[in-house]
């Protein structure tokens, strides 16, 4: 039905007004921002893999693009997503994605980072040189070759953060100018970029007027597709994977990784076809990443039954007060030791329940009535 009302996965090339910045001017002061004349180009002169990330990140802050399905049009104001993600200088710079979730991430190749046999996973943490693409300076074998959605997404110390019509060299060790200065930073080592439009500024504390404002999704096509995917295993299993597999591959298709078969065909253990807890392991993670940082998390591992799983456990991320890059990831040799950032408790599988607001059991006189009545019960009780 979205389909046939021209609805369709977002690309930036729809939007023929989109400029993007030269990839040779690369900011770096104090400030982030760059006097004079901030060069443009068009988005065939990009990289394949800069349109691919750039496609997935317009995606979600391009206002009324062509994927959105159902926007929530709530003027963003000085406490709001943007201004607690954005580089400073003026913004509050703490948003942070935990170690967990930048590893979800998949490769290159579209595979998670333990399946790929051309991806180090058990040196991940080794300090590598820069590639002068992604880092600018020393970073973990981590963050390289890795899919376009996480470069689109995840802000790592000496990476390019692309804002303000720019590119800015994101330092974010201690004292560094998106680092730790006061308790307005990064817990775990990482800002998130996704969410945040490349345009977008602050240039004033308390100033909202140069972010670029967009309806936060609530619904696009990529998540009706990933619905579908999800209800067909669980009602069909593996008799409805020939159905699910093309839709799984147009959103693997937008985000710049193979197919789906082609990538599990030359994982570190090849798969050509899939049972169905195999395939409802990949939807999973296929929604973890896609609708990363878009209000869809908290609700999957709820209704998956998983909440405790993945929620009662520490967080971990680096050490955001390190100076030099071997503090900052805790280097001992040359691999980085991740630590706890924070601790995080989920005692019980009832906390993922969502309790049901007075007022809107009110809301049934019926229902209403039996509440009071039981309430009322209790106190006499005691």
């Amino acid at each position: 039905m979205a389909e046939t009302k021209g609805v369709k996965l977002y690309k930036c090339s729809t939007n023929s007004s989109l400029t993007f910045a030269d990839s040779l001017l690369k900011a770096k002061d104090l400030t982030g921002i760059i006097p004079g004349q901030r060069p443009k180009i068009s988005y065939n002169s990009l990289s394949e893999e800069k349109r691919k990330e750039y496609d997935y990140r317009y995606t979600m802050v391009d206002p009324w693009n062509c994927e959105l399905i159902w926007g929530f049009t709530n003027i963003e104001n000085n406490q709001t997503w943007q201004r607690h993600s954005m580089l400073r200088p003026y913004t509050f710079n703490g948003i942070s994605p935990t170690l967990k979730m930048v590893e979800a991430y998949y490769t290159r190749n579209g595979l998670p980072i333990e399946q790929d046999p051309e991806f180090d996973y058990e040196k991940r943490y080794q300090l590598v040189a820069a590639d002068n693409v992604h880092c600018y300076d020393r970073t973990l074998r981590l963050h390289y070759n890795r899919e376009p959605r996480f470069y689109a997404s995840i802000a790592f110390d000496n990476s390019i953060y692309e804002l303000r019509g720019a590119n800015i060299l994101c330092e974010m060790r201690f004292n560094k100018p998106y680092g730790k200065q006061s308790q307005d930073a990064s817990s775990t080592g990482y800002l998130v970029k996704k969410g945040v439009h490349p345009s977008s500024d602050c240039q004033q504390s308390g100033q909202t007027g140069l972010l670029v404002k967009y309806p936060f999704p609530l619904i696009r096509l990529a998540e009706l597709y990933l619905n579908y995917a999800e209800a067909l295993n669980e009602y069909e299993g593996e008799a409805s994977h020939s159905k699910i597999i093309p839709y799984l591959d147009k959103i693997r298709e937008r985000a710049g990784i193979p197919a789906l078969l082609k990538s599990w065909s030359k994982a570190r253990y090849p798969k050509t076809s899939f049972t169905k807890d195999e395939m409802r392991e990949i939807i999973h993670r296929e929604r973890m990443i896609e609708l990363s940082f878009e209000g869809h998390r908290m609700w999957d591992v709820r209704r998956w039954k998983i909440a405790r799983q993945e929620f009662d456990q520490d967080v971990k991320g680096w050490d955001v007060s390190g100076q030099s890059v071997e503090e900052f990831y805790n280097v001992s040799g040359d691999m980085a030791q991740p630590q706890i950032v924070a601790d995080r408790n989920f005692p019980n599988e009832k906390y993922a329940l969502w309790p049901i607001s007075i007022t809107e059991i009110q809301k049934n006189l019926k229902s209403a009535t039996i509440i009071q009545y039981t309430i009322k019960g209790r106190f006499m009780n005691r």
